[in-house]
């Protein structure tokens, strides 16, 4: 039988999906975030020996290495020979890079390895005449370094984790607390256990994403009245584009959809019928360490023929926390709100808010 409800139509909605990409510039990872970094040598500068003289101070940066993957810090800085006809060497270490850019003149690059290092530095004169003039690095910040270093080092370790199956799948439940007003109707709440099931697709390594949900009210455990019963299903599909301009440990996605939602009551007359209607759905993620990550959520659906209505529509949000469990599972626990409000063309108004506190499994 029709409901002889609140009826909103949807035919003027279809499933269309529309969003643009956004492309970041590629190359070296890196974060701009200077050290401190202080420089000394053994001997002072002398012309008679045929020293040198060396910045002070410099700043040292997280970045990739040349030569590998890796992060790590790298610490620049210029040595100025003393006397002419003199060149600067070191023993070969594979974190340490030396080029000359003046006839006296030359740039020193070393990957930072521990609090305090020695770069083992060799004058060689033109007749052949070796010095041994050793270099000392100094970062007085190094416990800071290290912390932030593995913060960037795990976040892409979660990404792997997260990237590696095409298909992910969880499922929960939660406890829900029900709200809804409807004009010529005493509110109605209640108390109620919801099954939420969810499924993402991702191709290793596409920023492409397609993901969808469905929640379900069971029967209320308590309700301020006995000869109502109120219950929702929602459901929805969503495409999205995962950001590659958002540095780590930070991810910020941007999806869009259809959004199903459907009122069941034992009162014929209270609720709305189905309704479908497009949906933003905007996330930004941070991962915790290499086993935990935390994601929010806002997801706004207009529902009427206006594509921003403040009578028509449904806002909701939510945060949740990844644990990444050590059978390779996770464990998501989540809370999410949400707030509906529906006007008909006469002078009924609908309105119902939903906060739920869930738990959530991931099936593979």
């Amino acid at each position: 039988m029709k409901r002889r409800g609140l009826s909103i139509g949807c035919g003027r909605w279809l499933a269309a999906v529309v969003l643009l990409g956004y492309c970041a510039q590629a190359g070296e990872l890196e974060l701009k975030i200077p050290f401190p970094i202080a420089i000394r040598q053994e001997n002072p500068p002398s012309r008679e020996n045929g020293g040198f003289k060396v910045d002070s101070s410099t700043t040292a940066v997280l970045q990739k290495g040349k030569d590998t993957e890796e992060l790590q810090y790298v610490a620049r800085f210029r040595v100025r020979l003393s006397r002419k006809k003199w060149s600067l060497a070191s023993l070969s270490l594979p974190n340490l890079r030396i080029r000359r850019v003046k006839p006296s003149e030359y740039e020193v690059e070393v990957g930072l390895t521990a609090e305090r290092m020695m770069i083992p530095a060799r004058l060689i004169s033109a007749g052949g005449e070796v010095r041994r003039e050793p270099i000392f690095i100094e970062a007085p910040r190094w416990a800071e370094m290290a912390k932030l270093r593995e913060i960037r080092v795990e976040a892409p370790v979660v990404a792997k984790q997260t990237e590696a199956p095409r298909w992910s799948s969880l499922v929960g439940l939660g406890l829900a607390s029900l709200e809804t007003t409807q004009t010529g109707y005493a509110r109605y709440s209640a108390k109620a256990l919801t099954f939420k099931a969810i499924g993402n697709y991702r191709r290793p390594g596409s920023r492409w994403l397609a993901s969808g949900n469905v929640f379900f009210n069971l029967p209320p455990l308590q309700s301020n009245q006995k000869d109502l019963s109120v219950r929702f299903l929602g459901a929805n599909l969503r495409y999205g584009y995962v950001f590659s301009s958002v540095p780590a440990p930070w991810a910020a996605a941007v999806s869009v959809g259809i959004n199903y939602a459907q009122i069941f009551s034992t009162d014929a007359d209270f609720g709305f019928t189905p309704t479908l209607y497009p949906q933003v759905y905007p996330t930004i993620s941070r991962a915790l360490g290499a086993h935990d990550s935390a994601t929010f959520y806002l997801k706004y659906v207009p529902l009427s023929s206006s594509l921003l209505s403040f009578t028509d529509r449904e806002i909701a949000f939510g945060l949740s926390w990844f644990r990444q469990l050590s059978n390779g599972h996770q464990l998501v626990p989540a809370v999410d709100y949400s707030n509906t409000l529906l006007s008909s063309k006469g002078d009924r108004q609908f309105r119902s808010i939903i906060l739920a506190l869930g738990v959530s499994y991931s099936l593979f």
